[in-house]
């Protein structure tokens, strides 16, 4: 008889049965005699201290529940019909290239030494949780139909480098990473790699709750559907450049080191809420789409949104602006220290900032919502719940907060919009006295808060005329006994030259106004020098540098 084309591994020869080359350990056909087989699986593992079960063809359900491996050799091995390892000890496990071609159980499991699953294929869900890996853990490449890691740990036990790469592993189904521990158990020496997840591809992805400890690659990751992780604990160098989330949710997370999401697209839905970000983190060239929440986070460093500059035949040109297609929730952000955060080229036209602190952070290059004439921010015009109201006062204290950072760069025009809108909160304010209502009424009507330059010379002009007119009416008497001006020399230059005279308060000493006419002379002394002192203001604060 023929030695089967595997037989350095079985040391068995050709089934004439199987007709195919290969022993019944080995033979892929599906419909092999079970009885025979296990006889001689039983007979290969009495035989061998330390047997190999190197592309092994199960063809029933296999069961090594709660057993014992030394080094564990399945290198492309195939089970047809599910298999368990629960609570079964590995010294060393070998499933590079192995094929579950249904489920396959890992349930509290444990890897005392290097696990290797590269290129193994998952056709069901395989269970992993609760299982434990201390040394060297390989899924690169890997494909899961479906994946459940709840509370798996991979840690160091000992001072040795521990790391577990799903480089490149595909998961077409749902893949539970929740509570999952990538540690270094308190070995303060391991150098411990967390997990690298680069370029992996995953439908779904659950990481709630998971911790970890050491630096940490998601670059390149693609997620299609959902990425959770919700109450994560980040204590080393988090990289998760490139590649895209689908329905991100980093809310509670803690990063404890910089995180870098440079080029990161997020699509759909994006949750930062209360993520901290204790050492800063790199948005630069990050994408998101249509909606993304930062409310009641923490920047505690140096954090950067900013577009990524890109090189085209040697010239230097720009992505679109940050959040160019993203409603954002910017509110009650913490900034610490408040120059902490750097937003550049950004389009803040749908940005809320309600309660954030932003008057140190570098702005610049900004778009801001266009409210009439001006620009002011999206929480004056963004909807509210039918049952909510809308808090005037922070929003005059965030239009405060930024008519000072753009004061402190300089950009007086931008901070005139800002003052404009602060006044402007303060009017339509309910709970503003209705006496300083009335005052910032007027303000607005004269002047624009101080920021309209042409308003008050048109009030000038207007009143002009009407004292003038109001001269005439009342009749303007020469001081030299010629004819007194009437209504029908409305034309006379000398009448409006009297009036301009008093507005500025060059005191004329030709004419003498008659009857109500001192009345309208005492106004006109009032008025005139205000409305010239509000034009040069209005000037002043455009043309100041």
């Amino acid at each position: 008889m023929p030695e089967c084309k595997h037989h350095t591994i079985c040391h068995l020869d050709a089934d004439e049965n199987t007709g195919d080359g290969f022993c019944i350990l080995h033979s892929e056909k599906a419909n092999k005699d079970q009885d025979d087989f296990l006889r001689d699986f039983d007979a290969h593992r009495s035989t061998n201290e330390e047997p190999d079960f190197s592309y092994f063809v199960f063809p029933g359900h296999a069961s090594f529940y709660n057993e014992a491996f030394g080094k564990a050799k399945f290198l492309g091995a195939r089970f047809l019909q599910g298999v368990t390892f629960a609570a079964a000890t590995f010294a060393s496990a070998n499933f590079s290239r192995a094929k579950f071609k249904a489920g396959a159980v890992f349930h509290d499991a444990t890897f005392n030494g290097s696990a290797n699953f590269s290129r193994s294929e998952f056709a069901e869900e395989v269970d992993f949780s609760h299982a434990k890996f201390t040394g060297y853990t390989k899924f690169v490449n890997a494909h899961f139909q479906g994946a459940n890691f709840w509370f798996t740990k991979f840690v160091s036990d000992r001072e040795i480098t521990a790391e577990v790469d799903f480089a490149g592993a595909e998961f077409a189904g749902d893949a539970y990473f929740t509570d999952t521990r990538f540690d270094k158990a308190g070995f303060t020496q391991a150098k411990f790699a967390s997990a690298e997840f680069i370029n992996a591809r995953f439908k779904e992805a659950n990481f709630d709750h998971a911790a970890f400890s050491g630096a940490t690659t998601f670059a390149g990751v693609e997620v299609w559907e959902k990425f959770r992780c919700v109450e994560v604990g980040f204590t080393g160098e988090m990289n998760f450049t490139k590649g895209r989330f689908a329905d991100a949710n980093f809310s509670g997370a803690k990063f404890a080191q910089k995180v870098d999401f440079e080029g990161r697209r997020f699509l759909g839905k994006s949750d930062f809420r209360r993520t901290q970000f204790k050492t800063g983190a790199n948005f630069t060239g990050a994408y998101f789409e249509e909606k993304v929440n930062f409310s009641y986070a923490e920047f505690r460093e140096r954090t950067v949104f900013a577009p990524k500059k890109l090189a085209i035949e040697g010239f230097a040109t720009e992505t679109l602006p940050v959040f160019c297609d993203a409603e954002v929730d910017f509110r009650d952000v913490i900034i610490e220290p408040l120059d902490a955060l750097v937003l550049r080229d950004a389009d803040l036209s749908r940005c809320r900032c309600q309660g954030t602190d932003l008057r140190k952070a570098e702005i610049t290059g900004a778009l801001w919502r266009k409210i009439g004439s001006r620009f002011g921010v999206f929480d004056e015009v963004a909807s509210i719940p039918m049952d909510a109201t809308r808090d005037w006062y922070d929003i005059e204290r965030l239009y405060r907060e930024l008519k000072q950072n753009y004061e402190d760069r300089r950009d007086y025009e931008r901070a005139g919009d800002f003052h404009y809108g602060e006044k402007e909160m303060r009017r339509i304010n309910p709970k503003t006295h209705w006496a300083w209502r009335f005052v910032l009424g007027v303000y607005l009507v004269v002047s624009g808060y101080g920021e309209r330059c042409l308003r008050p010379l048109a009030w000038a002009s207007l009143f002009l005329a009407l004292f003038t007119i109001g001269y005439l009416w009342c009749g303007l008497c020469p001081k030299d006994g010629d004819q007194i001006l009437t209504i029908c020399d409305w034309s006379d230059w000398r009448a409006w030259n009297y009036s301009l005279r008093v507005m500025t308060l060059l005191k004329p000493y030709d004419w003498v106004p008659q009857g109500c006419g001192e009345c309208i002379n005492t106004f006109a002394s009032l008025v005139g020098p205000l409305l010239i002192g509000l034009f040069a203001l209005t000037l002043r604060q455009r043309l100041k540098r």
